[in-house]
């Protein structure tokens, strides 16, 4: 779930405020939750502490600055807030890799090839303006590469 505030890192805090009109409950990432008004006093386990690396001894706020792990076990202990910056960065929480150049030019022939079934299909089934929208589509594909 997202931040109701921000719309960008993971909500890890369930917030409940009470306010002239009622209650309001609000999930929050930590960073948010921190700007909420001075008589709101978080939890001491809503804010991380300056955990390191057991491997590497990078630091949280090292993390932070440089914006690079020092080892792979870097990523298990900074799991929570590598879940935030791919979020922000690729807009899921977990790392997806860039393509290989094989799987790269492999995948528009595949699609080329399911679209170039559809328009036999289209014909035989004359379907003509069924058809007529896969060739263009074919050919939007064939331009690109």
């Amino acid at each position: 779930m997202r931040c109701e505030r921000c719309q960008q890192n993971t909500a890890r805090l369930t917030v409940t405020l009470k306010t002239k009109d009622g209650t309001k409950t609000s999930h929050l990432c930590p960073m948010c939750a921190l700007t909420l008004p001075t008589f709101y006093t978080p939890h001491t386990k809503a804010v991380r502490p300056d955990v390191s690396c057991s491997v590497c001894q990078m630091s949280l706020s090292e993390f932070r600055q440089g914006g690079r792990l020092g080892c792979s076990n870097c990523y298990e202990v900074f799991q929570l807030d590598l879940a935030d910056v791919l979020n922000r960065v690729q807009g899921t929480d977990h790392h997806v890799r860039p393509l290989p150049e094989s799987e790269k030019k492999a995948e528009p022939t595949d699609a080329l090839r399911g679209l170039r079934q559809a328009l036999k299909d289209a014909v035989e089934a004359e379907d003509y303006y069924l058809a007529a929208t896969i060739r263009d589509e074919i050919r939007e594909k064939e331009e690109r590469n």
